[in-house]
């Protein structure tokens, strides 16, 4: 099996049919709800923004369902909600059973003991109006890495999902039961909801004064991506934007092509920081039309269009791998989002079948739990760090970071192998040394490190579905 989450590939058996409440209908939810379907189990989804209960035939029209009412999957109406978020993975992070589906094209699977590959020094960006290579589809694809140490390939198949396609694979199938509602607190236990066990899908929380990645992106056209100078996807260009120094906030260009490369998404992203939403918004809008040379007056081109991103990092309503009185937690509730990169969607995926094995049970094996843990720590030292670094020592850092072997790359970005992070990052500091800026706070201010991981990062006792974190409006990279 492909993942660290110590997913199975075939759903298992039990002796008999057990029955879950899943709460929150994103992609975390929807995963763990078919799966749990696929087993035979009774799936009860809780979300309050299921689609009403429409009757497809005109001939006998039904009222709407209350709040309070389920709805039938089995029904017209028994959808998912829209997911407007713009969902990225790494391909090979995602479970066996994501395969030969229309998220993404098949490809050869990537070689772990890969290094990455050199290109040449980054094309001079062609005039407006003058030709440049076209968008790169939405494939799964290697995209570029530039640091300052110029430009690579970055040895992991890396696609955009295609959302319609994915909720439609999700959907919950017969026999589920959907429910317009949020249960929190006391009555979002399996003993109020009369099931055998609870899953909370119902994101990170969010911390004031936490770690959070915010961004500003740009839609542009397939024509006006080509007039930008976009020559395929960018996973994380380090190089300054036009006006920035090395001691200012650090932030990369992400570069993605979408609806099969009809547009081009542009993106600048503060990747782990404390400042808020508001503070960086106007300062990453800046450094994205300078970058792209837009202009910054006069009428936007319609189809041009503004996106902000606010994503909550390390934070979590409960570890996914631990479960107390029968509710667990999975996705960003569960902490699944990676404090150093922000992704979290194949992860949620990769850990639905684990969890589910561990519900008749009553918890996950030993050692799984303590490699889980042991690698939710390091990661979250690693974003701390993030937001510590200006935009020299991060650079240069990541630079450092991208020469290391595939699957070191690997065992961190993926990040829930916990000796295996542990050995990544003992790699990145023997190539770094310890006395490389970006560390040095573990060993000159130990205690304030050790403080803010403390303060921020755990809060295992939210009850489930009992709020969901913030994102900035109109937010379409959480997951990325």
């Amino acid at each position: 099996m492909r993942t660290s989450a110590g997913t199975v590939e075939a759903p298992s058996t039990v002796s008999r049919p057990f029955s879950v409440a899943v709460l929150g209908a994103g992609p975390a939810g929807a995963a763990v709800a078919r799966r749990a379907r696929e087993r035979g189990w009774t799936v009860h989804l809780h979300d309050p923004r299921l689609p009403r209960q429409v009757d497809a035939s005109p001939q006998s029209p039904q009222p709407p369902v209350s709040a309070e009412s389920p709805v039938s999957a089995e029904s017209p109406g028994g959808t998912l909600p829209r997911w407007p978020a713009t969902y990225g993975v790494l391909v090979d992070e995602c479970p066996a059973w994501l395969d030969g589906d229309p998220v993404w094209p098949d490809e050869r699977p990537t070689r772990l003991d890969e290094r990455p590959t050199r290109l040449d020094e980054r094309p001079a960006r062609p005039g407006r109006g003058q030709e440049a290579a076209p968008p790169t589809a939405t494939a799964p694809a290697h995209p570029r890495v530039r640091t300052p140490d110029g430009s690579i390939r970055l040895p992991h198949r890396y696609a955009m999902v295609d959302a319609a396609s994915l909720r439609a694979r999700l959907a919950p199938g017969p026999g589920a039961v959907l429910h317009r509602d949020a249960p929190t607190g006391t009555a979002a236990t399996p003993a109020a909801l009369g099931v055998d066990a609870v899953i909370d899908c119902t994101g990170a929380p969010d911390v004031t004064g936490g770690v959070r990645q915010v961004a500003v992106g740009v839609h542009v056209s397939a024509a006006e991506a080509r007039e930008l100078g976009h020559d395929g996807p960018v996973f994380m260009d380090w190089t300054p934007a036009p006006g920035v120094t090395g001691g200012d906030v650090p932030s990369f260009l992400y570069v993605q092509p979408l609806d099969g490369g009809r547009t081009v998404l542009f993106e600048e992203t503060v990747l782990a920081t404390r400042a808020s939403a508001r503070e960086l918004v106007p300062v990453l809008r800046r450094r994205l039309r300078a970058r792209l040379d837009l202009a910054s007056t006069g009428p936007e081109p319609a189809a041009r269009r503004w996106e902000v991103v606010d994503i909550p990092m390390g934070t979590r309503r409960r570890p996914w791998y631990r479960t107390r009185d029968g509710v667990w937690a999975l996705g960003a509730a569960g902490g699944m989002v990676h404090p150093a990169t922000g992704y979290s969607l194949a992860a949620g995926f990769a850990a639905a079948d684990t969890v589910l094995d561990a519900v008749p049970r009553g918890r996950l094996p030993r050692r799984l739990r303590l490699s889980a843990a042991l690698a939710w720590w390091l990661r979250r030292l690693g974003g701390e760090l993030l937001t510590r670094a200006d935009g020299d020592v991060t650079a240069d850092f990541f630079a450092a970071f991208f020469r290391l072997s595939a699957r070191r790359q690997w065992a961190y970005l993926t990040g829930h192998d916990g000796v295996a992070v542990a050995g990544a990052m003992w790699a990145l500091r023997r190539a770094t040394g310890l006395g490389h800026p970006f560390l040095r706070p573990v060993w000159r201010r130990p205690w304030s490190v050790v403080g803010s991981l403390l303060r921020d990062g755990v809060d295992p006792g939210a009850p489930a579905g009992s709020g969901r974190g913030r994102r900035g409006r109109d937010a379409v990279s959480g997951g990325r």
